[in-house]
C-alpha cells in the first residue's frame, strides 16, 4: 500500500510528478484539485500507465502555494554584535529595527527599502563561528553597490579588509571585504540589477 511519502519518480524537466496509480488518489486529495491530475499529453499517460504509474503537472505542484513566503531576516552569531551594529550603521547605511540592550545584544538591522533584513547576536557565546578563517563562499553578506570602487575604498579605511575581486565583460564589478570582525560583505555593482525591477514593481 502506498502513502503521501511514496517515493516518485521525477523528470529532469521537473515539470512533471510521476506517482504509482494506486497513489493518485492521495496526491490528488493533497493538491485538493480533482482536475490538476488530468494529462497534458495523453501519449505520455498511456505509457506510463503501461507502467503503473501516473503524473502531476507541474502546475499541480505550484498552485498549492497560494501565499508564498517571504524572507524576513537572516541571522548570525557574531563576535561583538553592538560593535558590528555600531559599523553597519554608520559605515553601511543599515538602520535599526530591534534592539536589546542586554546579552545576547539581539539586534536586527534593514537596509533602506524595510523588506528584509538581518539579525545578529552573540548567543551561545562560545560557539560563534571564526569568520576571519572561514572561505568567502562560506558565508557573506552580499549587499547592492553604486561604485564598488569607491566603496571598497571606503570601508578600507573604516577597517574592512580585501578578500577578493574581479570584474565582469559586462562591467560589473564585484568586491568581497571582510568586515573588521572577519565577517564576509560582498558589494555587487551590477551591469544589470537582479532586484531594480522588483523592487519598483513592489512599490
Amino acid at each position: 500500500m502506498h502513502n503521501i511519502c511514496t517515493p516518485v519518480i521525477l523528470l529532469t524537466t521537473g515539470s512533471l510528478l510521476i506517482v504509482p496509480q494506486e497513489a493518485r488518489g492521495l496526491y490528488n486529495r493533497a493538491f485538493g484539485k480533482q482536475h490538476l491530475v488530468t494529462p497534458v499529453l495523453s501519449a505520455q499517460q498511456d505509457v506510463l500507465n503501461s507502467f503503473g504509474y501516473f503524473y502531476f503537472t507541474r502546475s499541480a505542484l505550484t498552485d498549492t502555494y497560494k501565499d508564498p513566503m517571504k524572507i524576513e531576516h537572516f541571522a548570525f552569531n557574531v563576535e561583538d554584535p553592538r560593535a558590528m551594529t555600531d559599523w553597519y550603521v554608520e559605515h553601511l547605511g543599515l538602520k535599526i529595527v530591534k534592539q536589546e540592550i542586554e546579552p545576547p545584544y539581539l539586534t536586527f538591522l534593514a537596509d533602506d527599502s524595510g523588506r528584509v533584513m538581518i539579525e545578529i547576536y552573540r548567543n551561545p557565546p562560545d560557539q560563534v563561528p571564526d569568520y576571519r578563517n572561514m572561505d568567502p563562499l562560506q558565508i557573506h553578506l552580499a549587499l547592492v553597490s553604486r561604485d564598488a570602487e569607491s566603496d571598497k575604498k571606503r570601508l578600507i579605511e573604516a577597517g574592512a579588509s580585501l578578500a577578493d575581486e574581479f570584474r565582469l565583460e559586462d562591467g560589473s564589478h564585484m568586491v568581497m571585504l571582510r568586515d573588521p570582525w572577519g565577517f564576509c560583505i560582498q558589494l555587487w555593482q551590477r551591469a544589470t540589477s537582479l532586484l531594480a525591477d522588483r523592487e519598483e514593481k513592489a512599490g
